[in-house]
């Protein structure tokens, strides 16, 4: 478990270039091929990480939330009453 935790602190912290570094440590030779995909994840993480942080993006994510309540509350009230726990023998 201690050997896990370890692992993901190392990576959160390193990046993908980690696991190089690990690779390295454990004796298995890394290609480029291995060195080009850590930093292509880690440069989609940046990006990602960017997008989500500016404002358009927060404000379109606000605005879908509250899309899908306004639908939601929209197809409830043109239904009518819906069945209830119970109702089917109320009469």
């Amino acid at each position: 478990m201690e050997t896990a935790v370890a692992l993901s602190m190392c990576r959160f912290s390193m990046g993908s270039s980690f696991q190089e570094i690990l690779y390295t440590v454990m004796g298995i030779h890394t290609g480029t091929f291995l060195k080009h995909a850590n930093a292509e994840k880690d440069s989609q993480r940046l990006l990602s990480a960017e997008k989500n942080q500016t404002i358009v993006w927060k404000k379109s994510k606000h605005l879908l939330k509250f899309k899908a309540t306004k639908q939601k509350y929209q197809r409830e009230t043109k239904e009518g009453e819906t069945y209830g726990a119970g109702s089917f023998n109320s009469s």
